[in-house]
C-alpha cells in the first residue's frame, strides 16, 4: 500500500477536531478501509463530491449530520482539503476538485437528528438485518424514551422486534416510563383505568317463574263440533304470461316484437326519403297492436270476386 493510500491518518482526525461528527452520524457502521480507498477513487475520477455533506447548526454547535466516509474517502487517496467554520457557516475548501456547499440544518424542536440519519443513510446502504440490530441498539441505547413504534418507523422493522430487542439489552438501556414519538410528543399507551384488573360482569339471574294453581275439577270439557274447512285452490306459481293470439290465429305479441326491431332500425341514422313516413307508419302499428287492434287488411290491388 502506498502512503497516499494508508489508512485513517492523522489528517483523517484532523478535520474531525474542526467539524466534530453528531453522535447520531455515528450510529451508521463505518466503511472499512478497502472500501473507503474504493470511494475515494470515484470521487477523484469524478472530480470531487456531487453531493453535499449535511451540518447540524445550532446555537453553540456545529457539528457533521452526514457526509462522514466521503471526507474520510478523501483522506485515504492523498485529496487534501480544508474546513473552515466562518461565521457560523461551514466552508470545504479543496484545491483542482470541486467540493459543494454544506446543506445546513437549523433544527426545530421536533427534528430528530437519529430519525435524519436513518432515513437518509437506510435506503442507499445494503444494510444486513445483523446491522439493522445493532443500529436498533445504538438507537434505544441514545434515545430510551422513544416508543418501541417510533423507533421501528425508523429503521424499518416491526414495533415487536423492537421490544424484543429492548429486552435482550436490558440494563444497557436505561428504562423511561413516559414514552415519545420521533417528534417528541407524548406516546399514546394504555390509560391508567386499563392497567387496572377490569372488574368482574354480574352473574345474570333469571327470575323465578310465576308458579300457577292447579285445581282439579271432576266436570268434563265441552266438546266443540267439527267444521268442515272449504277446499282453497292452490295459488299459480308460474310468473309467465299468456301470449295473445287473435281468434284469426295472428300473433300480436310476435308482430308487436318485429314491429320494435323495425323502429329501432329505423331511428339508426339512414338516409331515405320515406325514413319518415315508415317511422310514423311502424308507430301506428305498434299503437294498434298495443290496442289489441289488428289492420284491416288492405284490398287494393285485390280483383273482386265475380258475382
Amino acid at each position: 500500500m502506498t502512503e497516499r493510500e494508508t489508512p485513517i491518518t492523522a489528517r483523517c482526525k484532523a478535520w474531525r477536531n474542526i467539524l466534530p461528527v453528531n453522535p447520531a452520524c455515528e450510529i451508521i457502521p463505518a466503511y472499512d478501509d478497502s472500501k473507503l480507498i474504493e470511494l475515494g477513487r470515484d470521487l477523484k475520477a469524478s472530480g470531487g463530491m456531487k453531493i453535499p455533506v449535511i451540518v447540524l447548526v445550532q446555537p453553540d454547535d456545529i457539528a457533521l449530520l452526514d457526509g462522514r466516509s466521503r471526507l474520510d474517502a478523501l483522506c485515504h487517496v492523498g485529496i487534501k482539503f480544508e474546513i473552515k467554520v466562518i461565521d457560523g457557516h461551514v466552508a470545504i475548501d479543496a484545491p483542482r476538485y470541486v467540493i459543494p456547499t454544506p446543506i445546513e440544518i437549523v433544527p426545530d424542536a421536533t427534528f430528530n437528528a437519529y430519525a435524519f440519519v436513518l432515513s437518509t443513510n437506510l435506503h442507499r446502504r445494503h444494510l444486513k438485518n445483523t446491522d439493522k440490530r445493532d443500529i436498533t441498539k445504538k438507537v434505544l441505547v441514545a434515545q430510551p424514551a422513544l416508543s418501541d413504534r417510533a423507533v421501528a418507523q425508523m429503521v424499518g422493522f416491526d414495533h415487536k422486534t423492537i421490544k424484543a430487542i429492548r429486552q435482550e439489552a436490558y440494563g444497557e438501556i436505561p428504562h423511561k416510563d413516559d414514552r415519545v414519538e420521533a417528534s417528541g410528543r407524548k406516546a399514546r399507551g394504555r390509560k391508567p383505568d386499563q392497567t387496572a384488573a377490569a372488574p368482574a360482569k354480574p352473574v345474570e339471574t333469571t327470575a323465578p317463574a310465576k308458579s300457577v294453581d292447579i285445581v282439579e275439577s271432576t266436570e268434563m270439557a265441552p266438546v266443540l263440533p267439527t267444521v268442515d274447512k272449504p277446499a282453497v285452490a292452490p295459488l299459480a306459481t308460474s310468473t309467465k304470461t299468456k301470449r295473445v293470439v287473435a281468434p284469426n290465429g295472428f300473433d300480436v305479441e310476435e308482430a308487436l316484437a318485429i314491429a320494435r326491431r323495425v323502429f329501432a332500425i329505423l331511428n339508426r341514422q339512414v338516409s331515405g326519403p320515406n325514413n319518415d313516413d315508415a317511422r310514423n307508419e311502424t308507430r301506428r302499428l305498434i299503437n294498434l297492436l298495443l290496442a289489441h287492434k289488428t289492420p284491416k287488411p288492405s284490398t287494393a290491388g285485390v280483383p273482386a270476386r265475380a258475382a
